[in-house]
């Protein structure tokens, strides 16, 4: 190569042609269609840990406490100006649309990297990187729990499950559903968006769960169901179809609930808290019963009965005082809905649990 010459583009060749033989440059310089590549001075670093991409075309990487762009539409040039250096050390990121979201070892940071300038438009405006911290300092524990989400992202803290988004604050969101001394016992190293829910699993053999994410017109996000499930997993990924694949532990890839084994699940709804004392003397679990499904029902923080449900006709229970209620269930069987109310009569079909 001749000093300062520029690089140009030969051939794009299947990676499977490469990795089973060679590839030897045989074409002469008046043969090649493509233009002159930028020269190595704003090639990729080499040290970047993950590399995503935004909608408008930009992709991103990050190494230590530095985070790296490129130019619009160009993987290969990574010029030095669109680079720069957080005062945290940076764990793992997450792109939802022209935003990216930092998880580091102090506070999170979003980048919007939306164009100012259209894509059909041929003047191009540099890209500002201006990193926003969020107030809330709650260290990312792993890039691996850090998902890309309908709303923004997700991660683990050591307090708890982090939402972010475009706007706001860092939500510790489930900090209303497992408390933060309990969280260590389930906090995931590995994780998956699907759905509005989040997957989370302690591989190799630890807990895995699934929390049900809603978001409310005011962009307010809370928790709603929250399952654990047995879920032998080393990896998540999303595959393209939609449908979760898991390595699992013992070798072998698996899709998500695509099995005809039944594993048993806990599921524990969210605290529904009442204006005034009630008093609840009956219940219902609504499902396709094979097995019975364990029933567990927790009054103002303290259990208040426990007992099997066999069919989905309504049952009594002994009564129960107080202002805030929650229901636990865990088997096999495919439930529907549940109901708890102040009598056998006064349970609705139609009702919400």
């Amino acid at each position: 190569i001749a000093p300062n010459a520029s690089f140009q583009l030969v051939e794009e060749a299947p990676i499977s042609a490469i990795a089973t033989g060679s590839y030897t440059d045989q074409r002469r310089l008046l043969e090649l269609d493509y233009g002159t590549l930028m020269t190595e001075e704003d090639c990729p670093p080499p040290c970047m840990e993950q590399v995503f991409s935004t909608s408008s075309g930009y992709c991103v990487g990050w190494a230590g406490n530095d985070i790296y762009f490129s130019e619009r539409y160009e993987p290969w040039n990574w010029p030095t100006k669109y680079r720069t250096t957080l005062p945290h050390r940076i764990v793992g990121i997450a792109v939802t649309g022209d935003f990216v979201f930092v998880g580091t070892t102090g506070q999170p940071f979003r980048i919007n990297t939306a164009p100012s300038t259209p894509a059909n438009q041929q003047a191009e405006i540099d890209l500002t990187i201006d990193p926003m911290p969020y107030d809330e300092n709650l260290p990312c524990l792993g890039r691996g729990s850090m998902v890309s989400t309908s709303f923004g992202a997700m991660y683990v803290a050591r307090r708890g499950l982090v939402a972010l988004q475009p706007r706001g604050a860092a939500q510790l969101l489930s900090r209303e559903r497992v408390d933060e001394h309990d969280w260590l016992n389930y906090a995931p190293n590995i994780a998956a968006w699907i759905d509005g829910k989040y997957i989370g699993v302690r591989a190799p053999a630890g807990a895995a769960f699934v929390f049900d994410v809603q978001d409310n017109t005011e962009g307010k996000l809370d928790l709603g169901d929250f399952v654990t499930l047995d879920l032998p997993a080393m990896a998540l990924h999303m595959g393209r179809d939609g449908f979760l694949y898991y390595a699992h532990n013992d070798g072998g890839v698996f899709r998500f609930a695509a099995g005809a084994d039944l594993r048993v699940y806990e599921y524990t709804s969210r605290i529904h808290q009442l204006p005034g004392v009630i008093t609840v003397t009956a219940g219902q679990v609504v499902g396709d019963y094979g097995s019975p499904v364990e029933v567990a029902i927790t009054v103002d923080g303290r259990l208040g009965w426990k007992g099997s449900v066999q069919n989905s006709r309504p049952f009594r229970i002994p009564a129960l005082r107080g202002t805030e209620f929650q229901v636990t269930l865990r088997g096999t069987t495919t439930v529907h809905k549940w109901h708890i109310g102040a009598g056998v009569m006064a349970l609705s079909e139609d009702g919400k649990g």
